[in-house]
């Protein structure tokens, strides 16, 4: 299509082609419905879905716990942005020796642990959390639990 033909409406701009995702140009800050409807979403799926769960534990740990304490979670963004604390990613892997060890080294005093319907880590975090707490009983002691989200303390190494 040649500069001087009007583009039709909806069309692509060329700014589009070249912008890498997640930045807004003057051509898309006209306010698409494309755009109205992918906030929509996203105020919709932080408000009450998938992500609720998320967002209670780290007010939780915000609220309870001491800030300079380090959390473990597998959503890393969203627990650090409500929690206000130092957050490690909880990582799928089910070596009990390794992940107690990266608990340990990395000073973890709680760990988030949510039943998600869908995990986009496998395995999810509850069934990671069980096979290091099954092999070490006595490191952990449930302190919050509701609905889907347990949040545990790690407990201090006892001096041998």
């Amino acid at each position: 299509m040649p500069l001087s033909e009007p583009r039709p409406s909806g069309s692509a701009t060329i700014a589009s082609h070249f912008t890498p995702p997640g930045i807004v140009t003057l051509a898309d800050a006209r306010g698409s419905d494309r755009h109205r409807g992918g906030l929509a979403n996203l105020h919709a799926a932080l408000a009450g879905g998938q992500h609720l769960a998320g967002i209670q534990a780290a007010r939780w740990i915000e609220s309870h716990v001491n800030e300079d304490a380090v959390v473990a979670a597998r959503r890393v963004p969203l627990v650090y942005h409500y929690a206000h604390r130092k957050v490690i990613w909880f990582p799928p892997m089910t070596n009990a020796e390794l992940l107690m060890a990266g608990l340990r080294k990395h000073h973890i005093r709680y760990v988030i642990v949510i039943e998600r319907d869908f995990n986009y880590y496998r395995p999810p975090d509850e069934y990671c959390f069980k096979i290091v707490s099954d092999a070490y009983p006595e490191a952990f002691r449930l302190v919050e639990q509701e609905k889907q989200v347990r949040i545990y303390e790690v407990v201090p190494d006892r001096p041998s």
